[in-house]
C-alpha cells in the first residue's frame, strides 16, 4: 500500500497534500501547531481509524480524503463523521459505519485478523489493526495499546498470532473441558447401566418416581447462567433486527431512486431547487446529484453491495443466536444431582440387551472424545509454543534495532509492552516505538507503509535520528514521518540535503490553521469525483 494523497476540508477551507513519494517522507516545520498531526490523523481517519485529533480541532465539520494505491490500483476514500465512500476503477461504495467499511476492506483489499473478544470470535476493528504500522502522537502508552479502551495489549498480541496464522482462542480450551465433562457423564451412565442390568424388571414405584420428577423445577441451580445466555441472545436479536430494518429501508430506497416518488428513511430523494430537474439523494452527512444517470447508477450499485453486506451480517447474527440457544437448551436439559438416582429407575423399561448396546455405544463415544482431547491438547500446546516463539523473535528484533541506534551490546526490551510502572517517556518512548514498529515490519513483512507522527519527539540526538532514518530507508517501502525542528536545525536545512528523503516544509503555514482558502477549489473538485452535491 502507498499513500498518494491526503486532503481535509469543506466548502470554506481545505488543505490538499499530494507531494508524497513511495520512499521516506518527512513532513517538518520550525515550530509546533503547523497542522502535521491533523494531517496524519486525517489520513488514518479517512481509512476508518478512530478520531484522535488535537483538542480545538472540530473534525466533525470537515470531509477527510485519502488516496491509496494497492497493486497499482488507486482507491479513494472519503469520510464525513461515520459515513464513508470508496471509489476506484470498478468500485463505487457507500458505508454507513466503520463496521461496514471494515468488512468490505477485509473482503476486497486486505485480510483482517480474528481474535476472541467478549467470549466470541471477532474480526478486529481498524483502530487496533492499524497499530501494526501507525503510531500517532497523542494518547500513546508503551504499557498498552494506543488510546486503549475496548482493546488492550493482550488483544494486540492475539491479533499478531492470528495475523501469523494461528488464532489464540479460549474456545478450544473450553471445548477440551466440555469433552472431559462429557466423558465423566458417559462413564457415570455406563456404571448405572451395569447396575440396572441386575435390577429387577418390575418396580411398582417406577412411574411414581418419573411423574414426580416431571413436575419439578430445575431452573434455580442454573438461573445465573440462563440470565447471561438470554441477555446475549436478546442483544444478537436486536442487532439482527436492526440490520434487517436497514436492509428493508435500502430496498425501499433502491425502488425510490428509480421513480423519485417519495422520501425514505435511509436517504431522501428531494427536489434541490423548486421546479428544477436537479434531484439529490441525501445520506446522513453526504448528498449526491442523482439526476446524473452515472452517479445514480453508481449509488444503486453501492446500495446493492450494502444490502449484500448487511445480509451477511444478519446471517452472522443468526449463527450467534443459534449457538447461544443451543447452549441454553443444553443448560435446561441438565439434570439436578439430587434426583439422578430416581431417574436411574426410569430406564428399567429397557432390556438387558439394550443396556449392553448402550454401554458399548458409550464406550465408543468415550474413545472418540479421548482422541479428540488428545488432538486438541496437542494443537493447543503447539499454538502456545508458536506464540512464545513469535514473541521471542519480535523482542529479539526490537533489541537488534535498539542496538543499531545506541551502539551497545545489552538487550533493553523484554516485552512488546512495558510494565505499567516503567512506562517510557521522552526519547526512550520514541526509541521504543521505532524498535517495535520496525520489528513488526521485519517479522511480518507486511504490505503497509510505516507512519509515525512526531518520530523524533523527546530530544532524540541527531546521531540516533540519522540511524533511524537509515533504518527506514533500508525498508524499501513508503515511510511517512513528521518532525519539529529547532531553529538552528531548520536554518541549516537539516532534511533538505538528505539522500533518499522527500522533505516537505510546513513552516510557512499559519499556526493552528492548516486549512486555507487557497486549496478550497482543489478540494471541491475531489468532492465532485464522489458525486457529492455542495
Amino acid at each position: 500500500m502507498i499513500i498518494k494523497k491526503i486532503a481535509i476540508g469543506n466548502t470554506k477551507e481545505a488543505f490538499v497534500e499530494d507531494r508524497l513519494t513511495s520512499s521516506v517522507n518527512i513532513i517538518y516545520s520550525d515550530d509546533n501547531n503547523k497542522g502535521k498531526t491533523v494531517l496524519f490523523q486525517g489520513l488514518m481517519y479517512a481509512l476508518g481509524n478512530e478520531p484522535i485529533f488535537p483538542s480545538g480541532f472540530n473534525y466533525k465539520d470537515y470531509y477527510f480524503y485519502t488516496m491509496i494505491e494497492i497493486d497499482k490500483v488507486e482507491y479513494e476514500f472519503l469520510r464525513k463523521n461515520n459515513n464513508f465512500m470508496l471509489i476506484s476503477e470498478s468500485i463505487f461504495q457507500i458505508f454507513d459505519s466503520q463496521t461496514e467499511l471494515k468488512y468490505f476492506l477485509n473482503e476486497n483489499l486486505f485480510t483482517l485478523p480474528t481474535i476472541e473478544k467478549s467470549e466470541r470470535l471477532k474480526m478486529v476493528d481498524l483502530q487496533l489493526f492499524y497499530q501494526l504500522f501507525f503510531v500517532g502522537q497523542d494518547k500513546r502508552n508503551p504499557s498498552n495499546v494506543i488510546s486503549s479502551g475496548y482493546y488492550n495489549k493482550n488483544d494486540f498480541i492475539n491479533m499478531l498470532c492470528s495475523y501469523n496464522g494461528y488464532p489464540i482462542t479460549n474456545s478450544s480450551i473450553e471445548q477440551i473441558k466440555d469433552n472431559k465433562n462429557l466423558i465423566k457423564e458417559k462413564e457415570i451412565s455406563i456404571k448405572k447401566y451395569k447396575k440396572l442390568i441386575k435390577i429387577s424388571k418390575e418396580s411398582p414405584l417406577l412411574n411414581e418416581f418419573i411423574n414426580e420428577y416431571a413436575d419439578r423445577e430445575t431452573y434455580s441451580e442454573t438461573r445465573k447462567s440462563m440470565v447471561s445466555l438470554r441477555e446475549k441472545i436478546t442483544e444478537f436479536k436486536k442487532k439482527r433486527n436492526r440490520e434487517t430494518n436497514r436492509v428493508i429501508k435500502l430496498r425501499n430506497l433502491r425502488s425510490e431512486l428509480g421513480s423519485f416518488n417519495h422520501q425514505v428513511d435511509v436517504g431522501k430523494v428531494i427536489c434541490a431547487e423548486c421546479g428544477s430537474e436537479k434531484i439529490l439523494y441525501v445520506n446522513s452527512n453526504l448528498s449526491f446529484d442523482v439526476s446524473n444517470l452515472e452517479v445514480r447508477s453508481q449509488i444503486l450499485h453501492s446500495i446493492e453491495r450494502s444490502i449484500l453486506m448487511k445480509s451477511n451480517l444478519i446471517n452472522e447474527y443468526e449463527d450467534n443466536i443459534n449457538r447461544e440457544q443451543q447452549s441454553l437448551k443444553k443448560l435446561l436439559n441438565e439434570t439436578p444431582v439430587e434426583i439422578q438416582d430416581i431417574l436411574i429407575y426410569s430406564d428399567e423399561i429397557l432390556s438387558s440387551e439394550e443396556y449392553s448396546r448402550e454401554i458399548f455405544r458409550l464406550q465408543k463415544e468415550i474413545e472418540g472424545l479421548k482422541n479428540t482431547i488428545g488432538n486438541s491438547e496437542t494443537t493447543e500446546e503447539d499454538t502456545k509454543e508458536k506464540k512464545k516463539n513469535m514473541l521471542e523473535e519480535l523482542i529479539s528484533l526490537m533489541n537488534r534495532h535498539y542496538k543499531s541506534i545506541e551502539d551497545i551490546a545489552y538487550n533493553k526490551y523484554e516485552s512488546l509492552f512495558t510494565k505499567r510502572e516503567e512506562t517510557y517517556s521522552g526519547s526512550d518512548e520514541q526509541e521504543f516505538y521505532y524498535c517495535k514498529t520496525m520489528a513488526i515490519n521485519d517479522y511480518f513483512n507486511h504490505e503497509f507503509p510505516i507512519i509515525i507522527d512526531s518520530f523524533r519527539d523527546g530530544e532524540i540526538s541527531t546521531g540516533k535520528e540519522q540511524k533511524m532514518l537509515e533504518g527506514y530507508k533500508k525498508l524499501n517501502k513508503q515511510v511517512l514521518l513528521s518532525s519539529t525542528l529547532k531553529k538552528e536545525e531548520y536554518e541549516k536545512e537539516k532534511y533538505q540535503n538528505l539522500d533518499g528523503v522527500n522533505a516537505i516544509d510546513y513552516s510557512d503555514y499559519a499556526n493552528s490553521k492548516l486549512l486555507r482558502v487557497e486549496d478550497k477549489e482543489k478540494f471541491v473538485d475531489l468532492l465532485y469525483r464522489f458525486g457529492i452535491s455542495i
